[in-house]
């Protein structure tokens, strides 16, 4: 385990189960349609237009 100076182990828990409530609520909105329009085309990318 890491020993960190700057927070306690109860803050760090807290924050850890913050940040994933946080990353679930936003990823319920994401479907897989909507993912994949994300997805960098990397041959689109490069090509001159």
């Amino acid at each position: 385990m890491y020993h960190i100076d700057f927070i306690s182990k109860e803050h760090l828990k807290e924050h850890i189960k913050n940040t994933i409530a946080t990353y679930d609520q936003t990823l319920n909105g994401i479907d897989l349609k909507k993912f994949n329009s994300n997805i960098i085309d990397p041959i689109k990318k490069d090509r001159k237009l």
